[in-house]
């Protein structure tokens, strides 16, 4: 069993990495502007809210760039408020933050559906594995067709249904 925690480590890893790296890329960022007319006091806050409530769902783990990115612009603009910085800049401050942040959003939905997916090839790799491999279930598939003269419902050992053979539907 060992070997195969090893495996599915490595299996889940791979694609962590891989939704890190080929998430990051792809089109360029479309950036809303800041409402002008807005109070950027509370624009400042809306957005360190939404950077607290993006960590809480793991925003920060499952997209960490984009997350960081966001972070460093809400920095830029809260520290822009508070020295007096142009408007102008606090507000691209805050526009470039509010789109780095939507987008780690879509970075953490594409890696929670690679990290699912990888999390259930391993899964049905080990239960090929514990039944002793592809080609001894090829092997007992065929043997069951060949012993099975008519449908089946239930138990483990027939092709059928609502049974826990591997051979069956659910």
């Amino acid at each position: 069993m060992k070997n195969h925690f090893s495996g599915c480590t490595v299996l889940i890893s791979l694609v962590f990495i891989a939704a890190l790296l080929f998430g990051c890329g792809g089109a360029p960022l479309k950036v809303e502007p800041a409402e002008k007319s807005g109070n950027p006091t509370e624009m400042i806050a809306q957005l360190g809210n939404a950077l607290k409530e993006a960590r809480a769902n793991q925003v920060d783990v499952l997209s960490p760039t984009w997350y960081a990115r966001a972070e460093f612009s809400y920095a830029s603009a809260k520290q822009g408020l508070e020295k007096g910085a142009e408007l102008s800049k606090i507000l691209a401050d805050i526009s470039n933050g509010r789109a780095e942040l939507q987008q780690a959003g879509v970075v953490t939905l594409r890696s929670r559906d690679q990290l699912a997916d990888a999390i259930k090839e391993a899964e049905e790799k080990a239960l090929i594995d514990s039944l002793g491999g592809w080609e001894k279930l090829m092997e007992t598939l065929k043997q069951r067709l060949e012993e099975q003269k008519a449908r089946h419902q239930g138990g483990s050992k027939w092709i059928g249904t609502a049974g826990t053979s591997p051979f069956g539907a659910y």
